[in-house]
């Protein structure tokens, strides 16, 4: 139900082009009047679908000098035709660059196709029910069960691709299993598959011996010299074309041959060689050093051995808070995501723990964006250190290979334990586990035991499914802080002993769809500073205890949808400063004691489309940002909330039951923005509302009942942003208008029965935006127009001016 006028604005490749300008660029369209009243904002849902729809999926590459000689290789022989072809085999030596020219030619290949996949394998693991599902839905599947086994998902996979054109980039193939596991026989028509591998092929592998004639192998060759040379400069944080002392000329020249054209090898090196100061280059003895680790050891030809040479120097170098991440991700958090693990970091290691983690970046060691990302050749070293008896680190880490766990020298010695996969009881004696700090048993049988573990200090249950209860003993792991027990939907209660856990900090119960009530113990939770109860669907109420959480700071209730009130006591929790209650209209009443919440800056009310606030509703002064989006039955605000003096951020959007704002509106002297969208029946401001002397952005939009603006509107002149789009009923702009000298962009699009601007109104000497289009009745411009000197965008379509 678009005007003529809107139809190109269809136009997914535009929007693919201009996505971050969505906002700049969309233009309000009229409601019709037998059509829903937020067709403006169905149009952006829809051309922004299609957008992402025409904007293939991209992969992040990494910066790696001399990539384009092995890409133009490539492409020359890719340029011989061949029909049968279904794919690229990729080979060579591990840190030769294989994933980084398997990547660029996916974003190659990606516009092409609707169904596209990176799978990412490690030779020590099986392929996981969490990974298939996560393949599955970047894929497009639907319909799929995710609590399936893995090996059920497998031929779910297998099924899936055969009648469909798909890009599979599969990562790291170790083994022949690899293959016949993951990847049927036959795919769809047009479908291309590219694999790297260490090997050139798997001559026993009845797959491959079905399909190697349908693939291209490309063997990696090393960087040319110049190019190799870039890569450590880079590495080393030294311009390209950085003017080198003679002698360090010489050295650089030996240390790139020892480096045999291997971008890791060239990435780690150059990192250590980093300084403090950009195009500083380190002694001469660094240099030297660096050539010395490469070449120490007889088998200093072979590239894994310069590898493990490299990295033990690199790690040496490290501080002990970055040798434990260090491990940690090439073990227990490798391919996590990896706000999951700065969680565990922040714990272990402090709130420096993302400095560390930006600094192994830096020195090439790990990799990170969503997930937590090692080089297979760098986890498999760290592996070996953690392996090797004469490490401090010896037996500190355990984790699952090949479905059972290793890592394990001496139980005792086991500080962080990684069991996600685990199938049946982890072997592990736990009370033995005396230094035991972190445990994630994802996916695995929870030990009667688990109490024992006196150090305890973060437990991963999340996505245990099976969990049917926890065992009493929960309660007396006195040095637990972090336990997540997010999507374990079987586990019906909590035991009562729960509120002993007296240093718990961190609490994570989302989408916990069978927690009905939590334990009355609940409230002695002393320490607790972050509670995520959202999407814990079947939760009716919480316990009057709740408000002795003298300590809590952060509280998720979105999505809560049986909770219908909070307890009179919510009010005690003096600590409380981030609050979210996004809630599809279960909500209908905040307790009167909420104005009591006297920290809180925060708030969330979306979508509480039957709330009604209480009288003490403006008594919490430090209230910063309050989210009123889409509360369709809020008629009013208490005649308090003025007192919210520091509010900065306030959304009203979609509010269509809001009739006026109180007159001590014009008390929130701090409010920067304010957005009263689609409050369809509010007809006025308040005269207090010049008073807002901190306001930069307004938006009405779509309050089409509003007449007109009160005389003081003039006063706001800090406003920089005004849209009035779609103000149907508005007839005048007050002669103050021109008094916002701050103003910029005014959007004035459809505002149908006004017939003048203001006199006043060339005065707005930093508007730079004017958008006067579908104001059908506006017949004329001010005199005093022509003086805007400003201005460089002016839209007067289908007016009469």
């Amino acid at each position: 139900g678009l005007p003529e006028s809107h139809k190109d604005w269809f136009n997914p490749q535009r929007w693919a082009d201009n996505i971050r300008r969505m906002q700049k660029e969309i233009t309000y369209v009229r409601p019709t009047a037998d059509g829903p009243k937020d067709v403006e904002y169905q149009l952006a849902v829809a051309v922004v679908s299609a957008a992402l729809r025409a904007i293939p999926v991209q992969l992040a590459v990494p910066d790696v000098y001399g990539i384009e000689d092995e890409v133009a290789r490539l492409t020359a022989e890719l340029a011989v035709p061949d029909p049968g072809r279904l794919g690229l085999w990729l080979h060579g030596h591990g840190g030769s660059g294989k994933s980084t020219l398997a990547t660029i030619r996916f974003n190659i290949l990606a516009p092409g196709y609707r169904y596209t996949a990176h799978i990412q394998l490690q030779h020590d693991q099986q392929i996981g029910s969490q990974q298939l599902s996560s393949i599955l839905t970047s894929l497009g599947a639907t319909h799929f069960d995710e609590k399936r086994s893995a090996q059920g998902l497998l031929e779910e996979l297998k099924h899936y691709v055969l009648d469909k054109s798909v890009l599979l980039l599969v990562d790291n193939v170790w083994k022949a299993g690899h293959l016949h596991e993951l990847l049927p026989r036959s795919f769809g028509k047009s479908s291309r598959i590219i694999i790297t591998s260490r090997s050139s092929g798997f001559p026993d592998s009845s797959w491959w011996r079905q399909v190697k004639q349908q693939m291209l192998p490309h063997q990696m060759k090393g960087l040319t010299n110049n190019a190799a040379t870039q890569l450590l400069r880079a590495s080393a944080e030294l311009d390209v074309d950085f003017q080198m002392p003679l002698d360090l000329q010489i050295v650089e020249q030996k240390l790139v041959a020892a480096c045999g054209g291997l971008p890791l090898a060239l990435q780690l090196s150059g990192a250590l060689l980093q300084c403090e100061q950009h195009n500083q280059p380190r002694p001469l003895e660094d240099w030297k050093a660096a050539i010395a680790a490469l070449e120490l050891g007889r088998n200093a030809a072979d590239s894994e051995h310069k590898l493990k040479n490299i990295l033990a120097t690199t790690f040496a170098a490290l501080e002990a808070p970055q040798q434990h991440m260090f491990l940690d991700a090439a073990t227990v958090f490798r391919d996590v995501p990896v706000d999951e693990a700065l969680a565990v970091w922040r714990v272990l290691h402090g709130p420096d723990a993302k400095f560390l983690l930006e600094n192994l970046e830096r020195r090439n060691l790990l990799h990170y964006e969503k997930l937590l990302r090692v080089h297979d050749v760098l986890a498999a070293l760290g592996k070996g250190i953690l392996r090797d008896s004469s490490s401090p680190y010896c037996g500190s880490r355990a984790w699952v290979e090949d479905g059972s766990v290793t890592g394990i020298q001496k139980g005792h010695d086991v500080q962080l334990a990684g069991l996600s996969g685990l199938s049946g009881p982890p072997p592990l004696q736990l009370a033995a586990l005396r230094r035991l700090l972190y445990l994630d048993l994802k996916s695995t049988a929870l030990p009667e035991s688990i109490g024992q573990l006196a150090t305890l200090q973060l437990l991963d249950l999340s996505n245990c499914t099976w969990l049917a209860a926890l065992p009493e003993s929960i309660g007396q792991l006195a040095a637990l802080q972090l336990l997540d027990l997010s999507k374990c939907d079987d586990l019906a209660a909590l035991p009562e002993t729960f509120g002993q856990l007296a240093s718990l900090e961190t609490l994570d119960l989302s989408k916990y769809s069978s927690l009905a009530a939590l334990p009355e113990s609940f409230g002695q939770l002393a320490a607790l500073e972050t509670l995520n109860l959202s999407k814990c669907s079947s939760l009716t109420a919480l316990p009057e205890s709740f408000g002795r959480l003298a300590t809590l700071s952060v509280l998720i209730l979105s999505e809560c949808s049986s909770l219908t009130s909070l307890p009179e006591s919510f009010g005690q929790m003096a600590a409380l400063t981030k609050l979210d209650l996004h809630n599809r209209g279960s909500l209908t009443a905040l307790s009167e004691s909420f104005g009591l919440l006297a920290a809180l800056q925060v708030l969330n009310l979306n979508e509480c489309s039957n709330l009604k606030l209480p009288e003490s509703f403006g008594q919490p002064a430090a209230l910063k940002v309050l989210d009123l989006l889409n509360c369709s039955r809020f008629n009013k605000l208490p005649e308090p909330f003025g007192q919210s003096t520091k509010l900065l951020l306030l959304d009203f959007s979609g509010c269509r039951s809001l009739r006026a704002l109180p007159e001590s509106f014009g008390q929130l002297t701090a409010l920067k923005e304010l957005i009263l969208r689609g409050c369809f029946i509010l007809r006025a401001l308040p005269e207090s509302f010049g008073q807002l002397a901190a306001l930069t952005k307004l938006s009405l939009r779509s309050c089409s009942s509003l007449v007109g603006l009160p005389e003081s509107f003039g006063q706001l002149t800090s406003l920089k942003e005004l849209d009035l789009s779609g103000c149907s009923s508005l007839r005048v702009l007050p002669e103050s208008f021109g008094q916002q000298t701050a103003l910029r962009e005014l959007y004035l699009y459809d505002c149908g029965t006004l017939p003048v601007l203001p006199k006043t109104f060339g005065q707005l000497a930093a508007l730079q935006v004017l958008k006067l289009g579908l104001c059908a009745t506006l017949k004329a411009l001010p005199e005093s127009f022509g003086q805007m000197a400003a201005l460089t965008e002016l839209d007067l379509s289908r007016t009469q001016a």
